[in-house]
């Protein structure tokens, strides 16, 4: 087995390995890596406002910034300490998030990579523990640079950083530049989803799963409050029950098409009346997808996608 195989191994366990050779002694291979990736030993640190670990069996020493002396050559940071000098790097540029804090006073952290030890600067330095790591979710299957998630006693989100392959990016300018990338993403207003519906179970169930995709959601009971809140911000999509108090879905949807502002308005009915003539009645008030119960959250997302991005047509879609 070649040992580029084995390194290839050890990154995907967030380890390293080291070669040491001495002239008629033989060579040393030390391998390092965590032998359970689900309780990791970590060192916590705090940078940008957010706590962060670093595998323990990666971090060399810990450095208080009252003993770092910083100093720039060639457009490089170095970091010297106890007559060794470190490539120094903001961990804010490693990983494209906030930036520091406290630029002014940096502590270090000594960690190793591929490439040698390098001096990671952060805000502070906090303490050393047991960190219990868990799946990000399918959706987060692999994320660049982080080993595993944790959760603290309360509730915070910990990323467990790799740090060797952070540090392997060619250029920090490109995670800035993904860094300001998201800056004016979310800048940009996200799309609003207006849920009407007279079951409070199911008004949280249809905000709860369209939130998790990223929509700004606003829940009304019936009708008129649908209106009132329509009178307030115009959505990008409204999702209603076809039986309600007050005014119905078929009623509602009437008042959205008498409205010229409101005229082109995707309206997706939610119901578990299925007969033809309730579809006929949805067509003739303006509805534009007649969805029955039961159906799938996948299902829903894609109609919902489909009319927030312009693409629905004047139909009912059969359900």
């Amino acid at each position: 087995m070649g040992l580029d195989v084995v390194a290839t191994r050890l990154r995907a366990l967030a380890g390293s390995i080291d070669l040491r050779s001495e002239a008629g002694h033989g060579m040393t291979i030390e391998l390092r890596f965590q032998a359970s990736l689900v309780a990791t030993h970590a060192l916590f640190v705090r940078d940008g406002g957010q706590v962060f670990g670093f595998a323990s069996h990666t971090v060399q020493r810990a450095v208080p910034a009252v003993a770092v002396e910083l100093r720039r050559e060639g457009g490089v940071l170095y970091a010297d300490f106890d007559a060794h000098r470190y490539p120094a790097h903001e961990l804010s540029h490693l990983t494209g998030l906030a930036p520091a804090l406290t630029p002014e006073r940096r502590n270090l952290v000594i960690v190793d990579t591929d490439g040698g030890p390098i001096a990671v600067l952060v805000d502070a330095v906090l303490d050393a523990n047991e960190l219990v790591t868990r799946p990000a979710g399918k959706y987060f299957k692999r994320i660049p640079g982080v080993a595993g998630i944790g959760l603290s006693g309360d509730g915070s989100v910990i990323p467990l950083l790799d740090i060797a392959e952070l540090a392997r990016a060619p250029h920090e300018h490109a995670l800035h530049a993904a860094a300001q990338a998201r800056s004016q993403a979310h800048a940009v207003r996200r799309s609003r989803i207006l849920v009407v519906d007279d079951s409070l179970s199911v008004r949280r169930a249809l905000g709860t799963l369209l939130e998790d995709q990223g929509y700004d959601v606003t829940l009304a009971r019936d009708g008129l409050e649908a209106v009132k809140a329509l009178d307030v911000a115009r959505p990008d999509a409204l999702l209603t029950d076809l039986e309600m108090p007050n005014m119905n879905g078929l009623e509602l949807t009437a008042h959205v098409r008498a409205r010229p502002a409101l005229a082109a308005l995707p309206v997706i009915m939610i119901t578990s009346r299925s007969m033809d003539k309730h579809r006929r009645q949805a067509l003739s008030a303006g509805v534009n997808i007649y969805l029955t119960k039961p159906y799938t959250d996948l299902e829903l997302l894609q109609q919902v996608a489909t009319a927030v991005t312009g693409r629905v047509e004047k139909r009912v879609a059969a359900g």
